[in-house]
């Protein structure tokens, strides 16, 4: 159904493949991640910028949940209609990582069948080898491709199938992208494959562990721009999407990434890591712009003798007279009776 779609980045990676990158496998998947980062950085800018501006509203979102504590709704209407007036998405900040779910999808059809989506060899023939062969129907293309350019006993066997040409180099600094990482002591520190698995086994890892710490830094920077909450005794509260969505980010994103990095070649792991470092960058390079803007704000109001207390605390103040004077005169009705 999706096969236009899988063939489109295939074909973008075959022409950096035989091209710009001189058919090295590991050069052309991090410069397709580069080049694919790099367009949808507006996008991630954008998102990542209205997360930073959800957590300055902080004070007005708690205000509104204090003046209409034991009305829900209410609740709702009046935040989303905070948001609206200054012009803040509430799943915006999480779209850039809803979009990254597609992508990955499309890289793991490409990555797991590079012979049909790379190299263009139609699924009914990549059926013929594997029956030759006799090969389940779980395996993968990549075992395929790395069996027949290292056994030509196999190749022999079904070069009226296919030509050297479909086949692809995988390996990448003494690594093969397209293994599965193993967890066998057996096989990590086996005598035959010890130099082939326990290279790779690194790689997801590594990815995890930059998902995290991209996490990390986010959410350190978000903390840094928030103000500080006051506790609220309400237990009715509508819960803050944004900040619910985030909690369950911080742990779903860990564990794809783990289970993708061992259940899929190990150049989906690749992907992540160089996907998650220019995304590491990236925060650095936002967050240098936004302590530059503020820095420029606060210089101008120093200049203006503007009050240091905000905008934001005067509209929570006003909720806060709303909301004693809504419980002075509720206490002044029940005196009269």
């Amino acid at each position: 159904m999706f096969d236009f779609i899988y063939n489109f980045f295939g074909k973008i990676f075959e022409l950096l493949y035989t091209g710009l990158c001189g058919q090295n496998f590991g050069i052309t998947l991090i410069v397709y991640t580069l080049i694919l980062k790099l367009l949808l950085m507006p996008l991630s800018i954008k998102g990542q910028k209205s997360t930073m501006r959800m957590s300055e509203l902080t004070p007005k979102v708690d205000a509104i949940k204090r003046r209409y504590k034991n009305d829900q709704q209410k609740q709702n209407e009046e935040i989303q209609k905070l948001y609206k007036q200054e012009n803040v998405g509430c799943a915006s900040g999480c779209l850039p990582t809803l979009i990254q779910f597609p992508l990955l999808i499309a890289m793991y059809r490409v990555l797991a069948q590079p012979l049909t989506y790379i190299k263009g060899v139609s699924k009914d023939v990549i059926t013929q080898i594997m029956e030759r062969l006799e090969y389940a129907p779980t395996v993968l293309q990549t075992t395929i491709n790395n069996d027949l350019i290292s056994d030509p006993a196999k190749f022999e066997l079904v070069k009226d199938l296919i030509t050297p040409d479909k086949l692809i180099n995988m390996k990448f600094l003494g690594m093969n992208l397209g293994l599965v990482p193993k967890i066998d002591p057996s096989i990590l520190f086996g005598a035959e494959t010890i130099g082939t698995y326990l290279p790779i086994i690194f790689l997801p890892l590594i990815s995890v562990a930059l998902v995290i710490l991209s996490q990390y830094l986010t959410d350190k920077a978000m903390k840094k721009r928030m103000p500080v909450k006051k506790k609220s005794t309400n237990t009715n509260e509508a819960p803050d999407m944004s900040s619910q969505m985030n909690k369950t980010m911080k742990f779903l994103m860990p564990a794809m990434t783990l289970w993708i990095g061992f259940t899929l070649p190990v150049s989906m792991s690749l992907y992540w890591i160089f996907t998650y470092i220019v995304q590491i960058g990236q925060h650095f390079l936002i967050e240098k712009i936004r302590k530059d803007y503020d820095a420029k704000k606060e210089a101008e109001a120093v200049r203006s003798g503007a009050a240091s207390q905000g905008e934001d605390k005067v509209i929570e103040a006003t909720y806060e007279v709303k909301e004693e004077n809504k419980e002075s005169k509720d206490k002044n009705e029940q005196s009269k009776h």
